[in-house]
C-alpha cells in the first residue's frame, strides 16, 4: 500500500509542477495559446480515443485538462493517504473480483 500512494503522490508533484512551468512559459509569452511550450505530458485527448481531432488545444490542455486530471490524483492521494496513515477506521475485504476497503469511521470509546 506504501507503494501504491508513494507512486501517486508522486506522479501529483509531477502534475503540478509540470503545471506551474506551463503557467509560467504562457505568462511570459503573454498568453499566447497558440505556441507549444514542449513541456512533457502535453497531448491531451477529449474522450476515449487518440484521434488527433480529439486533442486538447494548448489553452485547454492548460486552464482544463491537467488541473482536472491534478483533482482526480490528488483525490485518490487522500483516499490512499487515509488508509495508510489511520487503517483501524477501514476494513478490509478480499472478494473473487479483488481487494475492496470500507470505510466505519474512527473508533469511539465506550460511554460507559
Amino acid at each position: 500500500m506504501w507503494g501504491v500512494l508513494v507512486v501517486f503522490l508522486a506522479f501529483t508533484i509531477f502534475l503540478l509542477v509540470e503545471q506551474v512551468r506551463e503557467l509560467i512559459f504562457y505568462m511570459n509569452i503573454g498568453w499566447d495559446f497558440s505556441q507549444d511550450s514542449s513541456i512533457c505530458l502535453r497531448n491531451y485527448y477529449w474522450g476515449e480515443g487518440s484521434d488527433p481531432q480529439d486533442l486538447m488545444s494548448n489553452k485547454e490542455r492548460v486552464l482544463f485538462g491537467r488541473p482536472f486530471i491534478i483533482f482526480i490524483m490528488a483525490a485518490f492521494s487522500a483516499c490512499l493517504t487515509s488508509i495508510v496513515f489511520y487503517p483501524e477506521n477501514w476494513v478490509k475485504e478480499t472478494m473473487d473480483s479483488g481487494v475492496t476497503y470500507h470505510y466505519i469511521g474512527s473508533p469511539k470509546p465506550d460511554a460507559h
